[in-house]
């Protein structure tokens, strides 16, 4: 059984489940970096901040990651479910997280339904080892002048976990730049309710080529986070209706297939999201609408769902 499963999971190459990587706001990994020889050299760390939602793709804007083989400033990391791979966005480009031409995996850990739980990733001179809820839980590259670094997990802070679990032992693999000092992690966030006044959510549209850009935000006017469950992959709605009838005209959900999976997520203090989709004039059978007014609300699907106060549109 372990063999097959190391031979399926090889198969997939990078598609793994997005639970490998949680990307939640607020969310934080330290790392300890030593030699092989076990001298201390330095910590790094990485933080997940706000979310942003263009064309149904979540996207974080994640501070320091340590593990690209580039220069640590904040960039935009999301899950394709798709593809089943973490990508980063940078400049408009959308590249996968883990590159790399020669990518091989190793099953570390499976549950007792033979689910991995844990495996090690190597991209040529760099291999990590991800834990499920967790994320990265240790990395080894070769270095220029110091031979290969470890960096192995000493804190986390996942949802309302905040300890590290042990880091398996491999044999290969990270290039990560020492980073004298480092830092501590910053106490946990106190978190605020959700209430009638908060979140508020301001939905807005503009015309664009091909129809018109229809945007929502939610934004948590407290200064902690305030957290949100999900029942799936969908987050977010936009509905138009008919302002003479009431009818509705369309839904963008209708258009979108999701995965049935529970999570939750959280917007940090003093913070938004925003959502955005194109609306090209359709109704929900594909037929142009005729111009007039009509009426948009924005839905923030959550449990319970969010509703927007609507706004009235003009389609020419």
């Amino acid at each position: 059984m372990r063999i097959l499963l190391g031979l399926l999971l090889l198969l997939q190459s990078l598609r793994m489940t997005e639970d490998f990587l949680p990307l939640e706001a607020g969310n934080q990994w330290v790392y300890d970096v030593s030699t092989l020889a076990g001298q201390k050299v330095g910590q790094v760390e990485f933080t997940v901040g706000e979310r942003t939602i263009t064309a149904g793709r979540s996207l974080y804007a994640v501070t320091g990651y340590p593990f690209s083989g580039e220069s640590t400033g904040t960039g935009l990391i999301g899950y394709d479910r798709e593809t089943r791979q973490f990508v980063r966005v940078s400049g408009g480009q959308e590249a996968p997280l883990f590159p790399g031409d020669s990518e091989s995996t190793e099953i570390l850990q499976s549950d007792s339904s033979g689910i991995p739980q844990k495996f090690a990733l190597r991209t040529g001179s760099t291999t990590l080892v991800f834990q499920r809820g967790v994320g990265i839980v240790e990395a080894r590259l070769q270095t220029a002048n110091d031979g290969i670094h470890i960096a192995k997990l000493r804190s986390s802070k996942i949802g309302k976990s905040n300890a590290a679990p042990p880091a398996p032992s491999i044999r290969t693999g990270i290039s990560l730049p020492p980073v004298p000092g480092g830092s501590a992690i910053p106490a946990i966030l106190t978190v605020a309710p959700v209430t009638t006044d908060n979140p508020v959510l301001v939905v807005s549209s503009e015309p664009v080529p091909g129809g018109l850009k229809l945007e929502m935000m939610v934004i948590n006017k407290s200064d902690k986070l305030l957290p949100f469950k999900f029942n799936s992959s969908k987050a977010f709605d936009f509905v138009i209706t008919d302002s003479a009838t009431g009818n509705e005209v369309w839904r963008f959900s209708r258009t979108t297939i999701y995965s049935q999976i529970t999570k939750s997520d959280s917007i940090r203090g003093s913070s938004k999201w925003t959502f955005s989709e194109i609306w090209n004039r359709r109704d929900n059978d594909k037929n142009p609408v005729p111009a007039g007014r009509y009426r948009l609300v924005g839905i923030l699907t959550s449990q319970p769902p969010i509703q927007s106060e609507p706004i009235s549109i003009e389609v020419q």
